[in-house]
């Protein structure tokens, strides 16, 4: 099943557990339902460092390999669940095509520089606090637990017999904060917010004979802006 179709499935599964039972027009004031859908932007954090042994083609040498995620375009969909007073527990789904800086710092037989993609898609979920309590302006924040899908690393040819190696799912933890601005008197809202997410990952096999020790380290700040629904 390829990651795409995982994603588009999951966002679908999400939103069909919230259908409102509401009839069309129904406006309630103090909505504890919101669906949230938005454009992200993906600001990786982190850096990777690969080192190699090519196995005697150079006696007593040691080859490193940096793989640097760089930003990226995404969406995002969102559902939250008021509980109560300023508690609320929203579930999130993003996606994103991460480019892939890859380079050599020891490449003999290898051109240095290499461009690979990483789709990769977080599924958080998260306790929502509710700093403000006047109805057209509600700040949050909250911690954030979620599992990372990821697909194949594709890249250019790299010499090592393969152009695309499997990237191990993985837990996940961070934290966000978010505003949503009611638009006038209606049920739609403009919403943004900026989240953290801890993600790194194992590439599986990822050189061919060659003794490696890979991971990914991502760490992305999403930044998010889009319109929402209470109901």
């Amino acid at each position: 099943m390829s990651i795409r179709f995982r994603s588009w499935l999951l966002a679908f599964c999400s939103l069909s557990m919230f259908i409102p039972a509401a009839p069309p027009g129904f406006a309630d004031e103090d909505g504890k339902n919101t669906i949230r859908l938005s454009v992200a932007h993906f600001e990786p954090m982190g850096d990777t460092y690969t080192w190699l042994n090519p196995h005697g083609d150079i006696p007593g040498a040691t080859s490193r390999i940096e793989i640097t995620p760089e930003h990226s375009p995404g969406w995002s969909v969102e559902y939250e669940r008021r509980l109560g007073g300023r508690w609320g527990i929203v579930v999130s789904l993003a996606n994103t095509e991460t480019e892939m800086d890859i380079r050599h710092s020891l490449a003999l037989q290898h051109p240095p520089h290499y461009r690979g993609d990483l789709n990769m898609v977080p599924l958080t979920f998260s306790p929502l606090f509710h700093l403000t309590e006047n109805r057209a302006l509600d700040l949050y924040c909250g911690p954030l637990l979620g599992y990372v899908f990821f697909g194949d690393l594709e890249t250019e040819d790299f010499g090592q017999g393969a152009d695309s190696f499997a990237v191990k799912d993985d837990w996940t933890i961070g934290a966000m904060v978010g505003l949503d601005v009611m638009l006038g008197r209606t049920n739609w809202l403009l919403t943004t917010s900026v989240s953290y997410l801890d993600i790194s990952s194992d590439l599986d096999e990822p050189f061919r004979d060659l003794d490696t020790n890979t991971i990914i380290d991502i760490d992305p700040v999403f930044f998010r802006i889009g319109l929402g629904y209470k109901f």
